[in-house]
């Protein structure tokens, strides 16, 4: 079964986008397995200088690495999909949108159109659908969202859109990333203390090219986290790791003047502002931080897959959203303790996170509560998958 992977990277910064990847080759590898057939990936990747990490007995993998101005990489990229029996891009999980730039959109539209005049199904997997900010972009959209032989999105507010904008009724579910492994370690905490576990995002801490967050966000970001941290810093019942979820290796030692898009660097100016945090430095892959995340006792965060690792470990969880994905995704799921970081104010988010970290309990209770919905939906895609792979589909 040969699958074209693409809007997936095994070597990105971002965890989140590696964390897409490694999960559905799980899924694709599943059904394979469970089918008898041999799994052949062709990943469509923006850094292809280091392997993915994955069963060899199982999986054939290769690599072709976008040059958007190469003509030798639209040469491999149709040779691919010549012999794709699926083209399956998830862009990103978030990046079917003009959020993040023009130039990002475009280079992934782009790919898009080709493998619509391919023979191979393409296949959207589930992601946010927009928003579209330009008319020029949601017009492309839109027609992208029309030619595409299936379309999933992981939220309502994803479906809707997406019919406002195209006409198409796509496919609900919910993020492939709930199904990224992990392992469950017993933590060496002799102080027997409440571990918090903190994501903070570089792209709200620095100030971003791609991303305005004056624009989006109403709550100062810096003075939120400063404050959380430091209600818990002043209590003997808590201890602070701080996890971060997009960051390069070469992220070693504290930069005054950062001003990259860099977790790493986030939890190094948090550290200098309070010595005692736990900055988690041994990460080399999103498995290893879900794990990490895995032995908290309650987490937060502002990167969403990191955030997903905790809810899909069980981890009580508070996410901070800076993007209506977040309110798509964990009101699918009926889950209600998310930080509105586009509405609330500052001092209003500062202490609904105590307020909630103090009551994980509760928030334990209700997330146990909305793993069945979440069981339901990765099911019914695998069972689309299924029927597209295997030519069984209206």
């Amino acid at each position: 079964m040969r699958i074209c992977l693409m809007g997936v990277d095994f070597t990105n910064a971002n965890l989140g986008c590696q964390a897409l990847g490694y999960s559905m080759l799980k899924i694709a590898s599943d059904i394979c397995n469970e089918r008898g057939d041999k799994l052949i990936v062709t990943a469509i990747v923006y850094n292809a200088h280091k392997e993915a990490i994955y069963d060899k007995n199982s999986i054939e993998m290769s690599y072709i690495c976008v040059r958007p101005k190469s003509l030798s990489f639209y040469k491999s990229y149709l040779h691919c999909l010549s012999n794709a029996d699926m083209v399956i891009d998830f862009t990103g999980g978030d990046s079917f949108s003009d959020i993040y730039g023009a130039k990002n959109f475009i280079v992934g539209s782009l790919l898009k159109n080709i493998a619509i005049h391919s023979k191979a199904p393409l296949v959207l997997g589930p992601q946010t659908i927009g928003p579209f900010y330009r008319k020029w972009v949601k017009i492309w959209s839109s027609r992208i969202l029309k030619k595409a032989d299936f379309v999933f999105v992981r939220d309502e507010q994803s479906f809707q859109y997406a019919q406002q904008i195209s006409g198409i009724s796509a496919m609900l579910t919910t993020d492939v990333a709930f199904e990224l492994p992990y392992t469950v370690s017993e933590t060496n905490n002799a102080s027997e203390k409440k571990r918090v576990g903190i994501n903070p995002s570089g792209l709200l801490w620095f100030k971003n090219k791609t991303f305005d967050s004056k624009k989006h966000v109403t709550v100062d970001y810096r003075e939120y986290l400063t404050g959380v941290i430091n209600h818990l810093s002043n209590s003997e019942e808590y201890e602070i790791h701080l996890i971060p979820h997009v960051f390069t290796p070469t992220t070693t030692e504290y930069d005054e003047d950062c001003t990259e898009e860099n977790d790493m660097q986030a939890c190094f100016h948090i550290q200098k502002m309070f010595p005692n945090v736990i900055v988690e430095k041994e990460l080399h892959n999103p498995m290893e931080a879900k794990s990490i995340i895995a032995s908290m006792d309650v987490f937060t965060g502002a990167r969403m897959h990191a955030t997903i690792a905790a809810f899909s470990s069980g981890v009580p969880v508070i996410p901070f959203s800076y993007s209506r994905k977040f309110e798509g995704l964990y009101g699918s799921l009926d889950y209600e303790y998310l930080i509105n970081g586009t509405s609330m104010s500052t001092g209003t988010a500062v202490a609904k996170t105590i307020e909630w970290i103090e009551q994980s309990a509760k928030l334990k209770v209700k997330l146990h509560a909305c793993l069945p919905i979440v069981n339901k939906k990765i099911g019914d895609f695998k069972d689309k998958l299924i029927a597209i792979l295997y030519k069984d589909v209206d």
